[in-house]
């Protein structure tokens, strides 16, 4: 007899004694093994030392923003992706640590308490407590697979692990060919799409069943007029230029500001002790710098 599987997102059938389809037991394999990676990716982004999106950068200062109202410089807020990243290792961790308690609890099979020389004992006993991170946590997991998958709630484990992996690859995808299109509406997950792509789906599900679609081209028009007016250093605009689809360098904006070709907004406070203040730029003034160095440079 065969059954749907009942993982959420997945609309395969399987056998009937099976608790989810070997597709899904796949998957969840291939996400445990890959966290490892993964969380080192995830390290390298909240320190700020890869390049995250299309040419962005992950290296923004710290930087002001003014106030409009009072014209004092005010704090801003750590770049979206920075954000996305730390979330997206809390909620991961949180899966984790959530079933490794669950299959502790139940005990994992009948060991040796003493030392001994048995292989199958070694092993429980290497594997029975992780180290408190995502790489060991998810190995001794990958241990015990068999166990999640044999687990009355199979179809949970494998949503909440593959989903929470799934929103860390988001997090720090850096893939050249992807353009950032905001976060989901629903879950907060930030949407990546090909350049050329005229809608982006999300990994949750709406009420129909259905991966949430949105259409690209209206979503980054939504972020644009979000960011259009916001003042930042040389740093921060330039990151929030490459993330709409803009690329250009700090040291770029630098320079335009500098030869007058790019309007100074204002003046932070300096970054460093006995520094100059550091001039403020409008992230809309140099999105259309940018196009207008991009038609210069072609014509």
């Amino acid at each position: 007899m065969s059954l749907p599987c009942p993982v959420p997102y997945c609309d395969r059938v399987m056998p009937g004694h099976l608790r989810v389809c070997a597709a899904c037991e796949a998957r969840l394999i291939r996400d445990l093994a890959a966290i490892p990676a993964l969380a080192i990716e995830l390290d390298i982004t909240l320190t700020r030392q890869a390049r995250t999106g299309s040419g962005g950068t992950g290296r923004a200062e710290a930087g002001e923003e003014v106030d409009g109202r009072t014209g004092l410089a005010v704090r801003r807020a750590p770049l979206p992706w920075i954000e996305a990243a730390a979330e997206a290792r809390d909620v991961l961790k949180s899966a984790l640590v959530g079933w490794w308690r669950e299959l502790a609890g139940e005990g994992v099979g009948p060991y040796c308490e003493a030392a001994c020389e048995h292989p199958s004992c070694e092993w429980v006993h290497l594997g029975r407590v992780p180290d408190d991170t995502l790489a060991g946590i998810a190995t001794w997991l990958a241990r015990h697979v068999a166990r999640l998958l044999a687990h009355p709630a199979a179809e949970e484990v494998v949503d909440e692990i593959t989903t929470a992996v799934a929103r860390a690859r988001h997090a720090i995808d850096r893939a050249a060919d992807r353009i950032y299109a905001g976060p989901c509406d629903a879950c907060g997950l930030d949407l990546y799409a090909r350049p050329d792509a005229l809608t982006v789906a999300c990994a949750c599900i709406d009420a129909t069943g259905r991966r949430r679609v949105y259409d690209v081209a209206a979503r980054r028009a939504w972020m644009f007029d979000q960011v259009i007016d916001m003042i930042g250093n040389a740093s921060w605009v330039a990151s929030v230029s490459t993330m709409l689809g803009s690329p250009v360098s700090p040291s770029t904006v630098r320079t335009w500001g500098g030869r007058g070709r790019l309007t100074v907004r204002g003046y932070g406070p300096p970054l460093n002790p006995g520094a100059d203040p550091h001039p403020l730029y409008r992230v809309g003034d140099v999105v259309e710098r940018v196009a207008r160095h991009a038609k210069e440079r072609a014509s």
